[in-house]
Order: structure tokens, then C-alpha cells, then sequence
């Protein structure tokens, strides 16, 4: 059924199918409007009696004579998830399933515990289970598709067309079937087959949309006993275990990881002994499929390295004694250059041997013996041999061109242009170098720095000393930069060559082109007709680079006080490709928590803490961004004609004065009866007036008239429902 809401202060349900009134302090007029109670998306429809009992399976011979322990908690054998939170979908059918899926992974294989995709059988099932409802035959749909992880198709509480680019596990449900409705049955499926799908009916003593019932006020330990109540819909649970102290079953509810009387999502509920028949019902199955090994939790590569030794590490996988099986290609897609770079329980190795001038990528999976094969975790970035580091000096100090420094000359008939002269024309010491002027129109010469990573580095700053003996216009200086020599791209220094000398001097340069690269080449350039230089000298290079911070994610809306048990939070990320993690438990986000697309929605328990963090390959984590959402404190306050409000606080016997004592965000529940009154105040509030109700507030009825003309006598509605005269509103 709907999620009714966790256990929080806020006592009312603002469903969207009631009316707010906005009463103003402008004069206007107008009338109080009500609905009806919101009816309840059915979660869990029963199968019916013919299907039930066409599947039911009688346990092995050698278990009829079994007898179960007096109490039993499968969470100590530690084969049960946590709860989770369906929010406003009634989708019950869809946690009840994945939990039992979850479970039964534990229980069989010892592995995980594994936090299973409810939106995946959400979306993808073929039985046309919705947030309208399902059936306890929805584990089925795993009989021939595996279950995918939570991080790779989070839950959004919405029915959505299926779509996952994520890698399926082996396991498949078998020998799906019900159980028979009895105490004992229902204990030997989950004690030996393992925790699964139990759906019973709700009624509103249990819980209703108000805030009220079993799983708001009563304490830990408490059992629920039906007593009395309306109907509400039919809900699914995991059966758990089980106290015949108690006399009681134990469930894992889908209400929220803390709420309900224990506190932890879970409750007791009688074994027998209700006033209504609450519909016990239970699937369960067996699972087929290899266990997967669990992936490794990180992967370091270092982005550059100048003689070809060096460190790649991994985290451990959560699987034990597994092997690591590193791979190394020489292109990212791993399609060129492919080979075992390492395998075994270790979680480093040492890389020599690698070549000057080539990027390795690296990518490591754990193995072992009756598993599957963990999936990849792959290198955020590939190691760049020979390329130099940032922070970069040169002085030319030497008689010879400095180790990797290369020159280009362009231009028909042109020679070699730059050389090592053993001056200070550019305002260092010895040496410097020179580039010397040739008839040539047009050419380009350039000074190319070595090969330098500015992976993961957004702004680099240059700084040199240089002095140009002039001869004539028709020349240009530049600084340039380029990522494969061929392509370059002009920086906003430039000079243009005239008659006069220019320096010596100090230039600095801030450059963000063609950074955030395993090569970045840097040079200093001289194009047009270079026969207008007489000679250019550079000394005294210097280049530092800023590593750049991928932009903190946002949150539309920041955190703040909702009413509801949920809210859907909007969180963007301005740096392009960033990917987005996620928690809303508080916990710092990893690179294995759900993923959210910038401009998506997270589904927000309230109360709760959304925490977001994003990553980009060759950047710097965002910092984490964090938001705490409260549960707004809603007031109600009743109005009964003649004084009795069946015992609720506070009571008033006009709504005049009830609307007088409430604070905005106030819900009044008026009592059935004809209230002819103006109103008036001189403060705008939001508030709902609900009507109708019987001597309990439980129940609305339906085709309430309200008049809406000034003057008109009043009109009785039908009966048990509330009319009102007319409402001026007005300072």
C-alpha cells in the first residue's frame, strides 16, 4: 500500500488531492472548499483464491514433523537488508520482493550483502505492476533476468519506461509458490526456505494517512492486534521471524530504515486474534546463479611517470581470498595493447619497462574460484611515460638544447631558426636561447617545451624573461599551446614587430587551453615575415599549474522543513560529464553510491540528510555538498459546535476561532454541523479546513456543498456532512 508516512512529528499527511485555503489580509471573498480523504493506492493486491492455491507447495516429508524454535530473528543469522523507504509509490510489492531476493542471496551463497534495484522490477516488469500495485508473484520476473544493484538504477518512487545500461547478476529465481495460510507454514518457509514476500490488510488502527495508529504510537516490542478501524489496502512486508512469547510475527516493514515502534523499520504483528481477517498471505522461491565477486573498491594510477616504473594500487574487494587480475591496454576503450600487467591476492604491484611517449590505462577485477567475475574498476586516467610534472622550471643553464625541448620550422626554403647562445640579452645569466631572423614569408618557428601532464590541472601560469632586437613590422610573437604538436592554439600574449626594441622583460601568461591532458606542449613562436626579427631571446621558463575542483553539486530544494515523509530533490552539477553520488542517510557519498544524472531527482526521506559529491576524470572531487530536511511541526486544532471534540486538543466551536489560534501550516477538523460565519483577520496564512468527519475524524463523506454567494441563506448537504454560509474574508 501507499507509504503512510515515517514516525516524525508531523502528525497530518498533506496529500495533494485536499484543498488549502489562503486566507488573506487584502479584502476579497471567497469560500472553504473541502475533499475527499485521500484514497489509498493499493500496494499489494492479493492474488486470488484459485491462483493461491494452485501454487501453494507442501514442504518435504522430512519437515512436516519439524519442530521450529520458539522464536527465531533471521537478522541474527545475518541474512536480512535493511529496510528501505518506498516513499509515495505503491510499490510495497516491489521491497517485499527485492528484500526477499536479498536475503536469500545471503542465506544460499554467504555473499554481500548486496543493496538490489527495486525501480528495476518497478519499471521492467511485465505484469503491469506499478505504483498502482503488484502481486507476490513479482519475484518471478528474476526467473529469467538477473537483479542489478541500487547504485547503478536508484529508486525515484515513480513507475518509469525500463531502461539500465547495468550489468545484470547471475542469480535467478526457481520454484517460485505460495505457502499455506497458517501459523506453522509460514514459519518453516522462512526459517528453512529463507526471509520472504508476507502481505496482510491494513486498517486504520494499524495506520492511516493522519499519522496515526500501531506504527506511529506504539513502543518497542509492541505487537499489533487489529481492533477496529477501516480498511485501507493491502500491504507487503518481509516475514522475518517470530515470538511465540509474543505470539507474533516479526516483519521488515518499507516505511523507512528508523521508523515504526522498534524503531529500525520492523514490527510485531499478532500471530491471531484480530477483529477483521487480515488476509495472511506468502510467496516464496529458491535461487539458481554463481555468486559475483565483489568489485574492487578503487583504483589508483598515477597520471605521469618519467622513466616507466611505477605504482598502480586498488582497494580490497568485500568478497575474501580473491585473486586481482590487473589489466593494461594503451588506449582507453582497452581495445590496443592489451595484457595482464598483474594477477594475484596483493593490492599493488609494481610497473617497469613501460615505454617513453605512450599512455597506459589500467582496469582490475577480483576472481574467485565458484564465483563470478567482479566487474571492472577502471583507472579515472592513464599514466603518461616521459611526459614531465607541474611545477616546471628551465634556465637554460647549459651550451646544449635542455633534454626534450624540440623546435618546428615552417615556411619554404627555412632552416633550423633557434639555438643555445651563450648571452643574457633576456635578463638572466648565461645561457639563453635565441631565435635569429631568415627570409622567409610566411613562416612559423617554434621553442616547444617537452611534453608536460596537466591531467587533472585547469589553469597553468607562464612566466619568462625575454628581450626582441626588432627590425621591422611584419612579424608576430606568440605563446601557444597545442596537445599533439600539430594542432595549436594562440594564447592572449602576443607582440607585433616593429622598428623598436622590446625589453628585456618578465612575461606571465595564464593559460587554460588544451590543459587537462595526459601531453600539453607549451611554445614560444614566431609567425609572418621573419625576415622583420633580428633576434628573439627566451630565458628563465617557468610553468605551474592549478589542479582543477569539479563545481560542488546543488540541491533545488536546500534542505528546509516539508511536510510528508519524503521529498524529491532536484541535484545539479554545472561541471559537464561530472558524475553525481549520492546518500540520504547522512554517510559521505563514495564512488560507490548511487548515481544521479545532473538535473535529476533523489527521493529524500524526511527527516533526512541528502549529502551529494561529484567526480570527473583528470579533476579534483567537488566538495561534498549536504542538506538536512526536517519534518515541518503541523498544528491541529478541532472545531465542534457544541463544545465536545470526542476528547481532542484544543477544541473550539466556531472556525472563526480555531482559524484565530492557528499558526499557518494548521490543519482544523471541523465536526459535522452548519457553521453560517463571516471570518476575518489581518494576517495571510495557509491552512486546511477538512469537513465532513464523523464523532471520530476517520471518515469523510463525499458531495459536501459549500456556498459561495454573498447573502445566500444557508443550504443543508446531504447528511453527515458540513455546509458553510458564507466567509467574507477581510482585514
Amino acid at each position: 500500500m501507499n507509504r503512510l508516512r515515517a514516525r516524525s512529528q508531523s502528525k497530518i499527511r498533506m496529500a495533494t488531492v485536499m484543498v488549502f485555503l489562503l486566507i488573506s489580509g487584502m479584502g476579497i471573498s471567497g469560500m472553504v472548499t473541502m475533499a475527499a480523504a485521500e484514497d489509498f493506492t493499493l500496494g499489494d493486491i492479493p492474488l486470488d483464491k484459485e491462483t493461491y492455491e494452485k501454487y501453494i507447495k507442501v514442504p518435504p516429508s522430512e519437515r512436516l514433523e519439524e519442530v521450529h524454535p520458539s522464536s527465531y530473528d533471521a537478522r541474527n543469522d545475518g541474512i536480512v537488508t535493511l529496510a528501505k523507504d518506498q516513499g509515495s509509490c505503491g510499490s510495497c510489492w516491489s521491497f517485499a520482493s527485492v528484500g526477499a531476493l536479498e536475503s536469500h542471496i545471503l542465506k544460499k551463497y554467504a555473499v554481500g550483502p548486496y543493496d538490489l534495484s527495486e525501480q528495476q522490477i518497478l519499471n521492467c516488469n511485465t505484469y503491469g505492476y506499478s505504483c498502482s500495485g503488484g502481486s507476490s508473484d513479482a519475484p518471478r520476473y528474476w526467473e529469467s533476468t538477473g537483479p542489478i544493484t541500487e547504485a547503478c538504477y536508484p529508486y525515484t518512487a515513480t513507475k518509469e519506461t525500463c531502461s539500465y545500461s547495468c550489468t545484470e547478476m547471475a542469480y535467478r529465481v526457481t520454484g517460485w509458490h505460495t505457502v499455506t495460510q497458517s501459523e506453522w507454514y509460514f514459519k518453516d518457509s522462512c526459517y528453512n526456505e529463507g526471509p520472504s514476500y508476507w502481505r496482510f490488510q491494513v486498517y486504520s488502527d494499524f495506520a492511516d494517512q493522519y499519522g496515526h495508529g500501531f506504527w506511529y504510537d506504539a513502543g518497542p516490542g509492541d505487537v499489533y492486534t487489529n481492533a477496529s478501524g477501516t480498511y485501507q489496502g493491502g500491504h507487503a512486508v518481509l516475514l522475518i521471524g517470530w515470538d511465540d512469547t509474543k505470539s507474533a510475527y516479526l516483519c521488515k516493514n518499507s516505511w523507512g530504515a528508523t521508523g515504526g515502534p522498534n524503531d529500525d523499520g520492523t514490527f510485531w504483528i499478532a500471530y491471531t486474534g484480530h477483529a477483521n481477517d487480515l488476509g495472511f498471505g506468502m510467496s516464496n522461491f529458491d535461487i539458481t546463479g554463481t555468486p559475483t565477486a565483489g568489485t574492487p573498491s578503487s583504483i589508483t594510477v598515477p597520471s605521469s611517470d618519467s622513466d616507466g616504473s611505477y605504482t598502480v594500487s586498488w582497494g580490497a574487494s568485500s568478497t575474501s581470498s580473491v585473486t586481482y587480475v590487473l589489466e593494461e591496454a594503451t588506449n582507453s576503450s582497452f581495445s590496443s595493447g592489451l595484457r595482464t600487467a598483474y594477477s594475484g591476492s596483493s593490492t599493488s604491484t609494481t610497473i617497469t619497462g613501460r615505454s617513453s611517449g605512450t599512455t597506459y590505462y589500467y582496469r582490475v577485477k577480483a576472481t574467485k574460484s565458484g564465483y563470478t567475475d567482479s566487474p571492472w574498476r577502471t583507472g579515472l586516467n592513464g599514466c603518461v611515460v616521459g611526459a614531465l610534472s607541474l611545477p616546471l622550471t628551465e634556465n637554460f643553464s647549459a651550451s646544449t638544447m635542455p633534454s626534450g625541448w624540440t623546435t618546428q620550422n615552417i615556411g619554404t626554403g627555412i632552416s633550423e631558426r633557434w639555438n643555445v647562445s651563450n648571452s643574457n640579452n633576456a635578463g638572466g645569466s648565461p645561457y639563453e636561447m635565441r631565435c635569429s631572423w631568415q627570409s622567409v614569408n610566411p613562416g612559423t618557428t617554434r621553442l616547444i617545451t617537452p611534453a608536460i601532464s596537466t591531467v587533472g590541472i585547469n589553469q597553468v601560469t607562464l612566466s619568462f624573461k625575454h628581450f626582441l632586437n626588432a627590425f621591422q613590422t611584419g612579424a608576430n610573437l606568440w605563446v601557444q599551446t597545442s596537445n599533439d604538436t600539430s594542432n595549436w592554439t594562440n594564447k592572449a600574449w602576443s607582440i607585433a614587430t616593429g622598428s623598436s626594441n622590446i625589453g628585456p622583460a618578465t612575461v606571465t601568461v595564464t593559460i587554460t587551453t588544451n590543459l587537462n591532458s595526459s601531453t600539453t606542449y607549451f611554445a614560444f613562436v614566431v609567425d609572418g615575415n621573419l625576415y622583420q626579427i633580428d633576434y628573439w631571446y627566451i630565458d628563465n621558463v617557468s610553468l605551474t599549474g592549478t589542479v582543477a575542483n569539479v563545481e560542488t553539486p546543488t540541491f533545488d530544494p536546500n534542505g528546509g522543513m516539508h511536510s510528508g515523509t519524503s521529498v524529491d530533490v532536484t541535484v545539479s552539477c554545472t561541471t559537464s560529464e561530472a558524475t553525481i553520488r549520492y546518500t540520504t542517510n547522512g554517510s559521505e557519498p563514495t564512488e560507490s553510491s548511487p548515481i544521479v544524472a545532473s538535473g535529476g531527482t533523489v527521493f529524500v526521506p524526511v527527516p533526512g540528510t541528502l549529502k551529494a559529491k561529484a567526480w570527473k576524470t583528470g579533476m579534483n572531487p567537488s566538495e561534498t555538498k549536504s542538506a538536512d530536511y526536517t519534518a515541518a511541526t503541523i498544528t491541529i486544532l478541532y472545531v465542534s459546535k457544541d463544545g465536545n471534540c470526542d476528547s481532542n486538543t484544543p477544541c473550539y466551536t466556531s472556525i472563526q476561532d480555531a482559524i484565530n489560534h492557528s499558526p499557518t501550516g494548521s490543519v482544523i477538523l471541523v465536526k459535522e454541523g452548519t457553521y453560517p460565519e463571516s471570518i476575518s483577520l489581518g494576517s495571510t496564512k495557509t491552512l486546511l479546513v477538512k469537513g465532513g468527519y464523523d464523532s471520530k475524524y476517520e471518515q469523510q463523506t463525499a458531495n459536501t456543498t459549500f456556498i459561495q454567494a454573498p447573502g445566500q441563506t444557508t443550504i443543508q448537504a446531504p447528511s453527515g456532512s458540513l455546509t458553510f454560509q458564507m466567509l467574507t474574508i477581510k482585514p
